[in-house]
């Protein structure tokens, strides 16, 4: 047990040795060994440390002399000498790269072609962990230096206007879907942010505006012309006009974007156009003459008692009108799939009527039945009025 004992303490003795000749530690620091592991007392703070390179730097790495300090006092040194001798520091730096340009150049290009992965890691996880600071920095940096900012980005701006365009161009081909949704998500959280911005440029810059869209209609009255006119004939958007509209219109989306709207005669829903829209609200806002109400076909506006009269429906004195109420003709030829029930004819085909099958002054009480009433096309509906019994004489309002 004796002579083992003799060898560690041998043992412990050649590792301190070995350490100390690596290290190259003087005699003025204090050091110890625990565990096989050299600690070192730091000079400033004077606690035990490893001396690793965690805690504590070197000098010259080939010869591995370890400072006396540790690395958090010097940082704290590193800090005061840097404020004391600012300017000094500045100086000396700008010195240095006006002298050495080329030389800095080439070997930042050489480090990042071999550092690339780790120097984007490293950026993602300092901008995480710091984007209070870097937030804070850019806004004192932009007050400060706010008319050199703007003059360099001209300058940028004029010099390079043909790259900024052909990579804007590329970039947004490429991300199109992924720059939609974040416009669309930002102009929705930002609505009063961007209000306030657009009415501050328009005062400050009011004949501008005014001189550019003179300039650009009078070179673009042909473009101009031929897309009022597309915009006119294509179909409604649901979220332009579904509010502004009436519970006549019951207006509902079509899953895509687009309005589908009730016609007023026969109750079909269709696509109506952004000119027939545009023309309702004008009415229902009386900005304009007459209802302009929508229709789903031309066969439905002249079938429509309604359609451009003032007074009372087509054809009919006040006394004498026998035409079918609007909710019950439209229920009525939802019920017979807008077809003639007669010749079998589709409403896309011919104009098409609802007709009472007992008269309306002769049963007034089935007048508003649904049961009591039957679709027809034009003609049918005109060879029924002349049977026997049921043509508009004998069906007359009598007092």
């Amino acid at each position: 047990m004796a002579t083992y004992g003799i060898a560690i303490s041998l043992m412990l003795l050649l590792l301190s040795g070995f350490i100390l000749e690596k290290y190259k530690m003087s005699k003025l620091r204090e050091t110890k060994i625990v565990g096989g592991i050299l600690h070192q007392k730091c000079t400033q703070c004077k606690k035990w440390l490893e001396a690793t390179e965690e805690h504590f730097y070197f000098k010259n790495r080939g010869q591995n002399i370890i400072k006396a300090s540790c690395k958090k006092c010097d940082r704290k040194n590193n800090k005061q000498y840097y404020i004391a001798n600012k300017p000094k520091i500045s100086n000396d730096h700008n010195m240095h790269r006006a002298q050495n340009k080329e030389k800095i150049k080439q070997q930042s290009k050489i480090y990042r072609e071999g550092h690339k992965e780790k120097a984007r890691t490293y950026q993602k996880e300092y901008r995480i962990q710091n984007k209070g600071k870097i937030k804070q920095y850019y806004l004192e940096y932009n007050k400060k230096n706010k008319e050199r900012i703007e003059i360099q980005a001209k300058k940028y701006r004029l010099k390079n206007r043909k790259t900024r365009a052909r990579y804007n161009i590329k970039y947004y081909k490429a991300n199109k879907e992924l720059l939609l949704k974040k416009s669309t998500v930002y102009a929705y959280e930002n609505k009063g942010k961007i209000r306030k911005r657009k009415k501050k440029y328009h005062k400050r810059n009011k004949e501008k505006i005014k001189e550019r869209t003179k300039n650009w209609y009078e070179n673009n009255s042909v473009t101009v012309k031929e897309k009022h006119k597309e915009y006119r004939r294509s179909k409604a958007y649901f979220k332009t006009f579904s509010r502004q509209l009436t519970i006549a219109e019951s207006p509902k989306d079509d899953g895509n974007g687009y309005m589908l709207v009730k016609c007023t005669y026969c109750g079909k829903y269709f696509y109506p156009t952004n000119m027939a829209v545009q023309g309702r609200v004008k009415s229902l806002l009386a900005k304009t003459n007459g209802e302009q109400r929508l229709y789903c076909s031309d066969g439905c506006k002249d079938a429509c008692p309604i359609f451009n009269q003032q007074k009372w429906p087509k054809g009919f004195k006040p006394a004498t009108s026998r035409e079918v109420d609007p909710l019950i003709r439209q229920m009525c030829l939802e019920r017979d799939d807008y077809t003639c029930q007669k010749c079998g004819k589709y409403i896309d085909e011919i104009e098409i009527h609802s007709h009472h099958i007992e008269g309306a002054t002769q049963m007034p009480m089935l007048a508003n039945d649904v049961d009591n009433t039957i679709t027809l096309c034009k003609p049918c509906h005109k060879w029924v009025h002349k049977q026997p019994g049921c043509t508009y004489y004998d069906l007359r309002c009598k007092k």
